[in-house]
């Protein structure tokens, strides 16, 4: 009697552990289809505060290195694995998914998996909308479009993604969905959980009794925060009672305290940094929210505020807004910038609670089929698909595929 096939077996490369990623992962592991390893460039982001994460059972390390600040206004930060492919070597994978191309690390694991013939699989949340100066834009498509063409096989984490890598040359066929997303059946629990003590957690808070914006991200430069203050300052002379609570740090919030106090009084509060598990108490207190990002992949603070019955107003250059914000359904996708365009929006909903109350409901809805088990078996089919490609052009090394893809 035949013995089964053993998985395969995939290396996956990620920046940073994160609070959605691992446990995500963590579900792949178990469903026992793949035998799965991870390696993070970093053990933590520069500018995010998540504390210690659990590996959620999930084989992983981090790998040996160290980060230089690249652009201390946005906190980016490059981190520099010299022995990334050693490490990589190590595991022998049979396939790698590599989550971007902007760090040495996964630059490393890209030219290690083309040296070998070796499948790999580019995951990416990018969507080119960022503004650039033309040459900037042209670089990415000569070099970028070349990453995307050499790759077996392509994960996205939605529509915005998938239109950048088809217009960089992608085949439809080889695009897989990977979204970002928490446990949002957990935090909808939470939602239910914290409900009743909403006037309560207000009070604790500090946050007054009239209508609440809620903004939560890093204080630096592409969040769009100097933007929102201005529209906000103009809401208040249509909408004195409103409210705007800003959680989160970063390097420009002294620039921004200051601003505020000048513009808007004593209605705009900033709370620093909040653990994760406190973070709750902040969407649960919160009317909706507000994401006014010049720049943002995804954005998965949009994910649990609609986990939490919030509408969203997100800029159109924040990705999930093209995936989760629907126009008059769960939210309104704002011009990135426009000063006047979101202090119209913001009124609009700061000033019609019945409106709040039916595109959250209908946020929540939404949101609740994003759940990490739904997105499990797309990770697993990029994985087998790259597998079937490359035991079609004869560079697999994993021979059993055939038998363990179904």
């Amino acid at each position: 009697m035949n013995e089964p096939a053993p998985p395969p077996r995939v290396a996956v490369v990620l920046a940073v552990p994160t609070p959605y990623a691992s446990p995500f992962l963590g579900k792949v592991a178990r469903s026992g289809r793949v035998r799965l390893k991870v390696f993070y460039c970093a053990a933590r982001e520069a500018g995010r505060d998540w504390g210690a994460l659990d590996a959620d059972g999930v084989d992983s390390e981090v790998l040996a290195g160290r980060g230089l600040v690249v652009r201390a206004a946005n906190l980016t930060t490059m981190h520099l694995n010299p022995g990334a492919t050693s490490r990589l070597a190590a595991f022998r994978p049979d396939v790698v998914v590599i989550g971007g191309y902007y760090l040495q690390g996964m630059q490393a694991a890209i030219a290690w998996c083309v040296c070998r013939r070796l499948p790999w699989i580019l995951a990416t949340e990018s969507h080119g909308l960022a503004p650039r100066p033309a040459w900037a834009r042209m670089l990415r498509r000569l070099v970028v479009g070349f990453l995307v063409r050499r790759a077996t096989a392509l994960q996205v984490t939605g529509i915005l993604a998938r239109e950048d890598l088809l217009g960089l040359g992608a085949q439809p066929a080889d695009i897989f969905r990977f979204p970002n997303t928490p446990d949002v059946r957990r935090l909808a629990e939470r939602a239910r959980e914290l409900a009743p003590r909403r006037a309560a957690l207000r009070a604790e808070l500090g946050l007054g009794h009239g209508p609440l914006a809620l903004f939560v991200g890093r204080l630096v430069a592409v969040k769009g925060v100097a933007s929102l203050l201005g529209a906000f300052s103009a809401v208040l002379g249509r909408l004195p009672d409103a409210r705007l609570a800003l959680v989160g740090d970063g390097p420009l919030r002294a620039e921004l305290e200051s601003r505020a106090e000048r513009a808007c009084g004593g209605r705009v509060r900033f709370f620093g940094s909040v653990a994760p598990a406190e973070l709750a108490r902040f969407y649960a207190a919160a009317d909706l929210l507000v994401l006014p990002s010049l720049e943002e992949p995804w954005g998965i603070v949009v994910n649990e505020a609609m986990a939490f019955g919030l509408p969203v107003l997100a800029s159109d250059r924040v990705g999930a807004a093209h995936d989760l914000v629907l126009p008059g359904e769960t939210g309104y996708r704002v011009p990135a910038g426009s000063d006047r365009e979101w202090a119209d929006a913001l009124v609009r909903l700061l000033s019609d609670p019945a409106l709040r109350a039916r595109l959250g409901a209908r946020a929540q809805t939404v949101i609740a089929g994003w759940t990490q088990e739904a997105f499990v078996p797309a990770f697993e089919a990029a994985i087998f698909h790259a597998l079937g490609k490359a035991r079609k052009n004869g560079t697999a090394n994993y021979a059993n595929f055939a038998n363990s893809s179904r």
